[in-house]
């Protein structure tokens, strides 16, 4: 491990894409431990100049491939549309820089292997940017059901809905229900789901997918539930696990957020009416996290817990409730 003046060196991160997610990492960038803001690029130049002007110690360049031949560059952060994640990831792999690239990871599953496999035979570091893996009260959840405290999963239920209207480069179900199944695949660990029902409504004028309602059935009798909608009066996240002994509640509204421990009384046949809170130690926000993650593996050279066959799993998934609701959409005009 290399060592500066007595510290771990900081790795050298380079960041494609400075619109609205691309800023919030770098916020993020600024606070997280053992990484370093070397460079970023955009194709507008209006963001190439406000970003210059809050960074003005990086390197900013309009051809992302100028800061591929940048030695102090060790990792490339993805952030830019998902039609562009595939080629813009080979090249920094090609170039020999470790890579981490926003969700969704590409819009195809054959697009996701083939980086996953290159990462593989190269020995690149290949991360995924499911931000909801490093939530504290996911991580908190993950916890419980591994001490046993709520039973055996019956079943997971979750509601993501978004006020900001479709993006006009991926549906619903890249854009939202893959968050939830990042999580299904960390809760569960890795099962695949054997049957699939759905139902949604699309937008005419997108040819995509708004909202959407999905069951999906792992090892026979545990279902997971999926409510996911674009168009809500109120942005509102929310995950129930039901176990054989008790519940898990984690809700998020607005700014508000918490997990809620439902428990049975003494015979196990009902739920008790009070709701215990849990106190959740906030050492720092999840992206945060997520970076400093993803620099400890690429100093260990590890993959991350997000990594690329986690989202091969997702796209798998995605792809599968896509061929599902074929014909079982909806059609209707974005509302205004």
């Amino acid at each position: 491990m290399v060592m500066l003046l007595g510290k771990i060196k900081p790795i050298g991160i380079a960041i494609v894409g400075v619109g609205y997610w691309g800023r919030i990492i770098l916020r993020s960038l600024t606070k997280a431990k053992g990484v370093i803001l070397v460079g970023f690029s955009d194709a507008d130049s209006n963001n190439l100049k406000e970003i210059s002007e809050i960074y003005p110690c990086a390197v900013g360049e309009m051809d992302y491939r100028r800061l591929l031949e940048m030695q102090e560059v060790q990792a490339i952060i993805v952030a830019t549309p998902p039609t562009s994640h595939r080629r813009i990831a080979m090249d920094a792999m090609e170039a020999g820089k470790d890579v981490l690239v926003e969700k969704p990871f590409t819009t195809r599953r054959t697009d996701a292997l083939e980086l996953v496999k290159y990462a593989m035979i190269h020995g690149r570091i290949l991360g995924v940017d499911y931000t909801y893996l490093y939530n504290p009260y996911i991580l908190e959840i993950s916890t419980i059901l591994n001490s046993g405290k709520i039973g055996s999963i019956r079943s997971l239920e979750y509601i993501r809905i978004n006020t900001c209207g479709v993006r006009h480069n991926v549906d619903v179900l890249q854009d939202l229900v893959s968050h939830d199944f990042s999580i299904s695949d960390f809760l569960l660990g890795s099962k695949v789901p054997e049957r699939i029902n759905a139902v949604g409504e699309i937008a005419s004028e997108w040819n995509r997918c708004t909202r959407a309602k999905m069951s999906l059935c792992f090892n026979g009798n545990l279902l997971s539930t999926h409510h996911v909608d674009c168009y809500g009066a109120e942005k509102i996240r929310e995950l129930v696990v039901r176990g054989t002994a008790g519940t898990l509640v984690y809700r998020a509204e607005g700014s508000d957020e918490g997990l809620y421990l439902i428990g049975l009384d003494d015979d196990n046949k009902q739920v008790l009416d009070r709701q215990s809170s849990l106190a959740i130690p906030m050492d720092s926000d999840a992206l945060t996290t997520e970076l400093e993650h993803f620099a400890s593996c690429i100093r260990e050279r590890r993959q991350p817990l997000s990594d690329g066959w986690l989202a091969v799993r997702v796209l798998e998934s995605v792809e599968a409730c896509r061929s599902v609701l074929g014909n079982a959409y909806i059609s209707s005009s974005c509302p205004k």
